[in-house]
């Protein structure tokens, strides 16, 4: 299974592949040149469905640079929130208590028209980064684009929306 992230001119920028027989989903990510970025990979069992940005240091230890959790399996107004973890977290010890949500993703999800927000939601939220639907005769059914923000990381902006897309996915819940 292989996905590709490319901008408006066709330029592949991205190649998302993995098993698709995987459990838990694994993936990795890497840039044009084949070279790996970082992983993705579902928690299994939780209590909403959770994805994991991933790295893996040199020795192959993986080590978890977000955390992306569905706000409730239940909801009709789809929504998520990232959580960043600086340092990194070993894999089998991550946990997001005590982090505040760095950037939440609100919108219309499933319909693939959503925005990546940063800043206090209540007073002063802002955009970094929006998600839209592709409807035109050239790109395929299931293409989106992804409008990102100046100053806002391009790959990890893309993977996210790759863990979103997958967390809401209707293969899940």
């Amino acid at each position: 299974m292989i996905f590709f992230s490319q901008d408006s001119n066709g330029t592949k920028w991205f190649q998302i592949s993995g098993s698709a027989m995987s459990m838990r989903q694994k993936r990795t990510m890497a840039d044009a040149q084949g070279h790996e970025i970082c992983g993705y990979q579902k928690k299994m069992l939780s209590m909403y469905a959770t994805a994991y940005i991933t790295i893996k240091d040199q020795s192959g230890t993986t080590f978890v640079v977000a955390t992306i959790k569905r706000q409730s399996n239940f909801s009709l107004e789809a929504s998520a929130d990232v959580y960043i973890h600086n340092p990194p977290m070993h894999i089998d010890n991550v946990t997001t208590s005590g982090l505040p949500v760095a950037i939440h993703v609100e919108g219309d999800i499933i319909a693939k028209k959503y925005d990546f927000m940063m800043g206090n939601l209540d007073t002063n939220p802002f955009k970094i980064a929006q998600v839209v639907r592709s409807f035109k005769t050239f790109a395929p059914n299931d293409s989106y684009f992804i409008e990102i923000g100046p100053n806002v990381d391009v790959a990890f902006i893309c993977i996210c929306a790759y863990a979103v897309d997958e967390l809401f996915s209707n293969n899940d819940n």
